[in-house]
């Protein structure tokens, strides 16, 4: 089997700008992948503490009234954030991040804004990673092809889905033993079904959040945590 099906960690974030020195983290993803199909990650929601523009919450959605009343501290996202990706680091595995320059650069300048160690101090070590980064990948391999070549552009060209932003990944169409739609239709939210305690959720599509039933261990609406198949937060063991 080769490396590309082994684990990989996709890493995602959405932001208040593309300068990292003046943006923020406004949302995040860590997504586990193995032989191409997601099984298990963290997203996070966070107040950036400063106004979001609009032409960002135009690429991701996410409002300043949204990031205000449902956002958790940015201090403690971009800590947890910097945690996750370490960890993984530390067992080896590759962090997959398209244009992953200014994925990494954004988190290393919130991690000094706010007087945390830097992801090398976490990992006792000058380089971090290892990383692989599509974006340098495409470049090196068809670096004379005219056009953009923005995430939306290359996920078109090389055929690969590409989920609405600012949603969940839905963990791979369909994830097996899991009906990949709703009722109605709706890519379904990774775990929209808790696979131990059997507790339905409502609104698990990309229309909103799941939400547990008042038998079983509520995922905190401002960090999500998910497993495939899925269960709650409650029953990820």
């Amino acid at each position: 089997m080769g490396w590309h099906r082994e684990l990989l960690i996709g890493f995602d974030l959405e932001t208040t700008g593309t300068d990292p020195d003046e943006a923020r983290i406004v949302t995040a993803a860590v997504v586990e992948f193995r032989g191409g199909e997601a099984v298990g990650g963290r997203e996070w929601l966070a107040d950036p503490g400063i106004p979001i523009p609009q032409d960002a919450v135009a690429v991701h959605g996410i409002t300043n009234a949204r990031a205000a009343a449902d956002g958790r501290p940015a201090r403690e996202v971009v800590a947890e954030i910097a945690d996750v990706l370490v960890a993984h680091w530390r067992a080896g595995t590759p962090v997959v991040a398209y244009n992953a320059a200014f994925h990494l650069s954004m988190l290393a300048a919130e991690l000094r804004r706010h007087g945390l160690p830097s992801l090398a101090e976490r990992l006792g070590r000058a380089d971090v990673g290892p990383a692989v980064d599509p974006y340098t990948i495409d470049r090196s391999v068809d670096r004379y092809r005219k056009g953009k070549r923005t995430l939306e552009a290359v996920c078109g060209r090389y055929g690969v889905p590409l989920g609405q932003r600012g949603q969940p990944v839905p963990a791979r169409w369909p994830r097996p033993g899991s009906p990949a739609r709703s009722p109605s239709g709706t890519p379904r939210w990774p775990g929209s079904t808790c696979g131990s305690c059997t507790a339905s959720r409502s609104g698990g599509t990309r229309n909103g959040p799941p939400t547990s039933s008042p038998g079983c261990a509520a995922r905190a609406p401002r960090t999500r945590s998910w497993t495939a198949p899925g269960r709650c937060a409650g029953h990820r063991r």
